[in-house]
């Protein structure tokens, strides 16, 4: 586990102990006075050394700019709040770093126009969130910002928004759709892993990296077409995507990591694309219901356990370019047939290891 998610979980221990978002009685992070606005009183700010209860409900921060970072919420008892566009007359740009940790309450937010960033863990282990809405204005999300949020059903994304951060929506066991902008181009690692209500989601055109464990345990998702800019496809990012039954690999896919496809029981054929020139290890571990796997020319090795357990395998297609074939790569097949190139490597393998085999 990357040193990142021991941060996150070190985070997660002090906001149990803390209560919801920052702990605002003992934060002294160096920055400007952190303060209140109430908004009945004409927009003036003053500043506090404690929380306060009421109509008070944000503590934020001014920023260098002139404009205003929110930093948490003095009231934990709160269901539903707006991230307004002003505070003390000055335009909210940011909603800090775990400014909404482990604020289980919450199950409505809506942020409105003029909010360029939301931090690391704003929203970490909102439990009860439902919803929330997004202005068109934000362009950046920090990592893990919306991770164990297991209320949320359905999410879209605002058009500026270029790349999905890693943890993004980790865990959120409840999500069943997310709409992705069109400028979206990465990916990021653990970005969708265990959200096992994702049934589909559509990748735009433009994608080109498809992080580590990106989908991981997405056990609902079904089916999922790669866009035609994909190239990178990450160690275990779909790893346990037990219902996925088809998945679509394009030509422009040159690197597939280890156990990418592992454990996805239901995928039953699947198409290895000829540019591929890393194989990862174990790429389609104990994928019990795969029955027919085609390799494209231009592919070379087939690595490490790379169809291991895949008991219900019936053929696979190797192209003349395989030099080299794993002796473990099928092990646990019992009853396959290899297609090949007579007088090539995959023929010869295929003789020594007493698999049926039949050329062209």
């Amino acid at each position: 586990m990357r040193k990142r998610f021991v941060l996150t979980i070190a985070i997660l221990a002090i906001s149990l102990l803390a209560g919801c978002g920052q702990n605002l009685e003992t934060a002294d992070t160096g920055a400007p006075t952190m303060e209140q606005v109430n908004p009945t009183d004409g927009g003036e700010a003053e500043p506090i050394s404690e929380p306060m209860i009421g109509e008070n409900i944000f503590a934020y921060e001014m920023k260098e700019d002139g404009t205003v970072k929110i930093t948490g919420l003095t009231d934990s008892t709160l269901k539903e709040i707006t991230i307004p566009e002003q505070i003390a007359g000055s335009t909210v740009t940011e909603i800090g770093s775990n400014a909404f940790n482990s604020c289980s309450g919450l199950t409505s937010v809506t942020i409105q126009e003029g909010v360029i960033a939301i931090g690391e863990n704003a929203f970490l282990n909102c439990f009860g969130l439902k919803s929330i809405t997004l202005p068109e204005s934000v362009t950046e999300i920090g990592h893990g910002a919306f991770a164990y949020c297991n209320g949320l059903t359905n999410m879209t994304l605002p058009k500026g928004v270029t790349a999905i951060g890693d943890e993004l929506f980790y865990y959120c066991s409840g999500l069943t759709s997310i709409t992705l902008p069109d400028g979206v181009t990465v990916i990021g690692d653990r970005v969708f892993e265990g959200c096992t209500g994702l049934t589909g989601i559509t990748l735009p055109d433009g994608v080109t990296v498809i992080g580590e464990y990106a989908f991981s345990g997405c056990s609902g998702l079904t089916g999922i077409t790669l866009p035609g800019s994909v190239t990178s496809i990450g160690v275990n990012a779909f790893n346990g995507c037990s219902g996925l039954t088809s998945i679509t690999l394009p030509e422009s896919v040159t690197s597939i990591g280890d156990t990418a496809f592992a454990h996805c029981s239901g995928l039953t054929n699947i198409t290895l694309p000829g540019r591929v020139t890393e194989l990862g290890d174990s790429v389609l571990l104990d994928c019990s219901g795969l029955t027919s796997v085609t390799i494209q020319e231009g592919v070379t090795e087939i690595s490490w356990r790379a169809f291991k357990g895949c008991s219900g395998l019936t053929s696979i297609t190797i192209p003349e370019s395989v030099t080299d074939i794993d002796y473990e790569a099928f092990d646990g097949c019992e009853n396959f047939t290899i297609y090949c190139v007579a007088g090539s490597y995959a023929e010869n393998f295929a003789k020594e290891k007493g698999i049926a085999y039949v050329t062209e």
